[in-house]
């Protein structure tokens, strides 16, 4: 099903087969694969992670309005409003301005005292869509540091920050992974209803 992590396992192996000489991401002949033909790209990746942290920031926006509680400043205020509106029209994200500004503007928020109360409640979220809930590497991304690095003109992904995101799969994907002597065979298939009956199964020799 979608958002089970499956292929959050498979970046957490791929990331394993950068650091240990022992374990391999192997082509289906099982010889060592050295480029992912099918990876997305930076750019992909890039604007992904940044829809993941606005989406949170979006939900605790809402949170606080929920405890009808205010933003400190009138600045803020609009600011909140303007990242509601990036949420809701997800396609502008990509070319948004990430000016120093922008940056200093949701460290403000990050730091404001009513969001920090609606932080705290991110596992009791009371907006009036259930559905939604903050990703599961939101903390990796909520400090002053990621969100200068990610909300930066020039920033480029590493395997950690992929590691800790959300992108959905799409479609049915191999991997080989053969860690020490042993063979990993993972076929991944997106949640989607029109993927689930090409279940992923997994093989291990």
């Amino acid at each position: 099903m979608g958002s089970a992590g499956k292929s959050t396992i498979i970046r957490h192996l791929k990331y394993l087969c950068t650091t240990n000489s022992n374990y391999k991401y192997c082509n289906e002949d099982w010889s060592e694969k050295k480029d992912d033909e099918n990876e997305c790209d930076d750019d992909i990746w890039k604007n992904k992670i940044r829809e993941n942290i606005i989406n949170a920031f979006d939900i605790f926006i809402k949170q606080v309005y929920k405890n009808k509680d205010k933003f400190e400043s009138e600045e803020l205020e609009v600011f909140a409003k303007s990242l509601e509106h990036l949420y809701a029209n997800k396609s502008e994200i990509p070319s948004v301005e990430m000016s120093d500004l922008f940056r200093e503007h949701l460290i403000n928020l990050l730091n404001d005292p009513a969001f920090k109360k609606a932080l705290a409640l991110k596992n009791k979220i009371q907006i009036d869509e259930p559905e939604r809930k903050p990703f599961d590497g939101l903390s990796y991304f909520l400090n002053e540091i990621k969100l200068k690095e990610v909300f930066y003109t020039s920033y480029i992904p590493t395997e950690e920050d992929k590691i800790h995101s959300r992108l959905p799969t799409v479609e049915v994907h191999r991997y080989y992974f053969m860690l020490n002597k042993t063979k990993i065979e993972i076929y991944d298939a997106g949640g989607q209803a029109s993927e689930r009956v090409k279940i992923f199964i997994i093989k291990i020799y």
